[in-house]
């Protein structure tokens, strides 16, 4: 592993000094303390303005060297390392195809989860088994937390990130990588109940167009997109049914929930109410 030094010149000369001891002294230059695999010496690296570029080129010289160790060019080395092992861009890309067919909305949380972890990728960590790691996915879930995204979009990105590690589970060795992080509890809110007693009350202040609207959610049981790309054609008004379904309307992007198409029946009340529209 190579270490990060300050050299500066001290009473009695040039001195070293490992970062994380003490603050350098102003002036001072930052070196990597290293070995060279071929001779087994201990070498020290070209001199650097700060400890952070000397860091970022710690694992590089570190590389080099075991790859000389074994007569190989860092390229070649990282080929025969490497071998086998899926890269977090490759497992993005096939979880993406894998699910380009889900629902639209379901489709661009994964893009935006995904790309956001592309782009944040913690440092070192290159391949799925990387991030198959408490550190990592910690370390990621910090980033998002110093982005100040909310705790239930923490959790809803987390989730995409875990489902592709699942997919990958053969090659990490992990199925379950939610149970290796934790994360920010989101604030639940429990969505309002309306007593019986209520529902006459809402439905006198209502307007005729709030009226329709409202009973066709209660009626029907409705999800709410299921119930706002609704067509005159999904009526069948003969057997008084409505069909949820994502035929026609391909332009807003519809599909029922599990692409599963269904009938669902109208009340008497409803398709006279429909009927007079």
């Amino acid at each position: 592993m190579a270490s990060v030094y300050a050299r500066f010149k001290g009473p009695q000369g040039w001195e070293y000094q490992r970062v994380g001891k003490g603050r350098p002294p102003k002036g001072a230059k930052f070196h990597i303390r290293f070995t060279d695999a071929q001779q087994g010496k201990r070498c020290w690296s070209q001199p650097f303005d700060t400890p952070q570029q000397a860091q970022e080129n710690a694992d590089g010289v570190a590389l080099a060297t075991q790859a000389a160790a074994q007569g190989l060019t860092v390229a070649e080395y990282q080929d025969q390392t490497n071998a086998g092992r899926t890269p977090i861009k490759v497992a993005v890309e096939r979880f993406l195809k894998l699910h380009r067919n889900d629902r639209p909305k379901t489709v661009k949380q994964y893009n935006l989860a995904l790309t956001h972890l592309l782009a944040n990728l913690p440092r070192g960590v290159r391949f799925i088994k990387d991030l198959a790691t408490s550190d990592a996915l910690d370390t990621y879930v910090q980033t998002l937390q110093t982005e100040e995204y909310a705790a239930k979009t923490i959790e809803t990105r987390m989730g995409v990130i875990f489902s592709m590690l699942k997919d990958n589970k053969k090659e990490t060795g992990v199925e379950y990588a939610a149970q290796l992080v934790s994360l920010p509890e989101p604030l639940r809110t429990l969505p309002k109940s309306y007593a019986d007693d209520e529902i006459p009350k809402l439905f006198g202040v209502m307007t005729a167009e709030e009226r329709v609207r409202y009973l066709f959610f209660l009626h029907t049981a409705c999800r709410e997109q299921e119930v706002q790309y609704a067509t005159w054609d999904d009526i069948d008004w003969k057997h008084r049914k409505y069909h949820v379904t994502g035929d026609g309307k391909e332009d807003v992007n519809f599909v029922p929930k599990h692409h599963e198409e269904r009938w669902i029946p109208l009340t008497t009340e409803l398709v006279e109410l429909l009927k007079e529209r």
